[in-house]
C-alpha cells in the first residue's frame, strides 16, 4: 500500500454532492446504494428518483460508476496514473457516505487509487487476509477481518491498495471519494477469454484417425503412444499466435457496457465518413500489439 498526502490540490471543485444525486436519478448512469441499519444491509440499483435513502437508512453509500466518462477533469487525472498502462484502466467511481458509513470490509482483484475529494475516512487494511464472508447477507463482507494498518485521508489525499489486499473504509465525517481501479490480469478470466477465442475461431472439421493394430491389453488404457499424439494436436491448436494474441487484446479491451453493432461493409462505413462527423462510443476500449511494423489494434 501507498498513502500520500495532498496529492490533489482543490479537490472539493472536481465533483459536487449535486451533480452525482443528479446522475443517480438518470437511468443512463450505472449507479449503486448501500444501506445498512443495525447490521442489516441492502443494496439497491439506480436510477434513484429521490434522496429518500438518507432519511431510510442509518448509514448509506451511494457509489457511482464510469465518472471519467463525464468530466474532463477526471480525465486528466487518469492520465497522471498511467504509469500505470492505459489499457489497464477500468473506472473511475465515486463514493459519497454519511459519517459512520462503511460497505466492511472486502477483497478487491484491482490496482485502486482511492483520492478524498470532500471530508474525511479512515482505510483499515489487512495484508493477509481470511477470504472467508459472512453469509446471508446482502454485501460481501468478510468474516474475519482485523486490520494491520490504518489511513486517515483528508481532502486532498490517496491511497494506492495493491489486489487482494483486504480494506475497508469508514467516513469519519459525511465523505466523498474518487476512485481510479486498473485491472489486475487474472489467469482464470484471461484463459476464459483464450478459450471463448479459440472455440469461436476454430473452423477445421478434422479428426484423428486413429488405427490399431492388435487388440489391447487393457481395454480402457490410453497408450502412452495414442496419449502424447493426442496432446501434441491439442498444444498445436492452442499456441497458434493469433489465438493468443486475439484473446489477449479482446481481454484487455472488453468494454463493461455492449456496444451495439451495425452491419456495414467497409465501403459502407467509408462512405459514410466523409459526409458525417464519427465520434468513438465513450464506453469503447482500445488496446494494441505491435510486431514488426504494424499494429493489431482492438476496439469493444
Amino acid at each position: 500500500a501507498l498513502f500520500v498526502e495532498n496529492f490533489l490540490s482543490n479537490p472539493e471543485t472536481i465533483l459536487k454532492e449535486d451533480d452525482l444525486i443528479e446522475m443517480a436519478a438518470n437511468e443512463y448512469f450505472e449507479t449503486r446504494l448501500i444501506g445498512e441499519n443495525s447490521d442489516k444491509w441492502s443494496v439497491v440499483h439506480g436510477p434513484f428518483s429521490n434522496c429518500n435513502f438518507k432519511k431510510e437508512y442509518s448509514n448509506w453509500t451511494l457509489i457511482n460508476h464510469n465518472v471519467n466518462l463525464y468530466d474532463e477533469k477526471l480525465i486528466q487525472i487518469q492520465k497522471d496514473l498511467e504509469f500505470i498502462p492505459a489499457w489497464l484502466f477500468d473506472d473511475a467511481m465515486t463514493t459519497l457516505s454519511n459519517k459512520g458509513s462503511t460497505v466492511g470490509a472486502h477483497i478487491d482483484n484491482y490496482n485502486v487509487f482511492i483520492i478524498q475529494l470532500v471530508g474525511t475516512r479512515k482505510w483499515d487494511l489487512q495484508f493477509k487476509p481470511d477470504h472467508t464472508y459472512r453469509k446471508n447477507i446482502d454485501v460481501k463482507i468478510l468474516e474475519n477481518f482485523k486490520e494491520d494498518i490504518s489511513y486517515t485521508l483528508n481532502p486532498g489525499d490517496l491511497i494506492y491498495i495493491p489486489p487482494h489486499i483486504a480494506h475497508r473504509g469508514t467516513s469519519v465525517t459525511d465523505s466523498l471519494s474518487l476512485s481510479l481501479g486498473f485491472k489486475s490480469i487474472e489467469d482464470k478470466a484471461l484463459v476464459e477469454q483464450f478459450a471463448i477465442e479459440l472455440v469461436n475461431n476454430f473452423n477445421s472439421d478434422d479428426f484423428f484417425k486413429t488405427s490399431f493394430n492388435k487388440a489391447p491389453n487393457d481395454p480402457y488404457l490410453i497408450n502412452t503412444d495414442l496419449l502424447q499424439k493426442l496432446k501434441e494436436r491439442m498444444l498445436k491448436n492452442i499456441t497458434v499466435t493469433d489465438f493468443l494474441e486475439d484473446a489477449i487484446l479482446k481481454f484487455t479491451s472488453a468494454t463493461k457496457r455492449p456496444v451495439q453493432e451495425v452491419d456495414k461493409s467497409f465501403e459502407d462505413f467509408i462512405s459514410i465518413a466523409k459526409d458525417t462527423p464519427l465520434f468513438k462510443d465513450e464506453f469503447v476500449r482500445m488496446s494494441a500489439i505491435k510486431s514488426e511494423n504494424s499494429y493489431k489494434v482492438a476496439l469493444n
